[in-house]
């Protein structure tokens, strides 16, 4: 109720920014890029892409990314005409990034004079408390099924704290039917209140002009058939090891002759 008498185009018909410029005029829009990988993960590309998106229908609305300093252009572009802010004390480091959100982000929200502020990467940054409604997108809470797949302290914040912080949002946003039950079975928001928004391709990227670059190919020494994994080699969280064996098995039949590549960059349990 708070956040649809405050910005009335959010959340009507299942949908959330269906029309910006069409609610309250001149709305402010925050959106935090912390925990957004800079630059180097699926969450970063939805980043990318939802603001270019935002962007093209925003009318008169204002949107403002806050970023790490080192991670500037990286969520936008020039011709965007979209500022960045790097907030005062903002730390890289997980720990006291997780703080600095729960101590220091109410009060930037406050002096930037936010309508909304928008957390694209809610399933690893949240607020506490803020003087305008927010907008969260829980990506998975895939840590509720997976034993191990972080360390201590971030796998006592993800089940211990994250799911109150979850709780306290007006509206959160997820990208499978999956990743809404667990939000439900886990925070206090009603499903109303739970938006599932299907993760998509770029189709000016993906269509049936695409073709393969034969530079890159012979660069990479990529020949015939491949499977082609995109994913962070991350373990256990991704499983990579897992595809690496089925594929060995697939060697080891003749079952096929191509290569596999590995195209994500390494992150916890690479090594595996």
């Amino acid at each position: 109720q708070r956040l649809e008498k405050k910005v009335p185009t959010l959340g009507k018909k299942g949908a959330v920014f269906p029309t910006l410029g069409k609610g309250i005029e001149n709305m402010k829009i925050g959106i935090p890029t912390f925990g957004c990988d800079a630059g180097k993960s699926g969450i970063s590309r939805y980043v990318i892409e939802l603001i270019k998106a935002m962007n093209d229908q925003r009318g008169d609305d204002v949107i403002e990314v806050l970023g790490l300093p080192a991670e500037n252009g990286i969520f936008t572009s020039p011709e965007q005409g979209i500022e960045t802010i790097n907030p005062p004390l903002i730390v890289e480091k997980p720990p006291l990034s997780i703080l600095w959100h729960l101590t220091m982000m109410p009060h930037i929200v406050k002096q930037r004079g936010y309508d909304v502020l928008f957390c694209p990467a809610g399933n690893r940054r949240l607020p506490w408390n803020s003087p305008c409604p927010v907008v969260g997108t829980v990506h998975d809470m895939s840590w509720l099924h997976m034993e191990a797949k972080y360390d201590r302290f971030r796998t006592i914040y993800l089940t211990k704290l994250l799911p109150a912080l979850v709780g306290r949002l007006d509206k959160a946003l997820t990208v499978s039917e999956s990743s809404k039950r667990d939000i439900l079975a886990n925070t206090r928001l009603p499903d109303e209140d739970v938006i599932v928004t299907p993760i998509s391709m770029d189709s000016a990227v993906y269509n049936e002009n695409t073709a393969v670059d034969p530079e890159v190919m012979k660069r990479l020494n990529i020949t015939g058939e491949y499977i082609f994994y995109v994913s962070r080699l991350e373990h256990p969280g991704k499983n990579h090891a897992t595809l690496i064996r089925a594929f060995e098995k697939m060697c080891e039949t003749d079952t096929f002759g191509g290569n596999l590549v590995l195209a994500g960059g390494d992150f916890l349990g690479a090594e595996a």
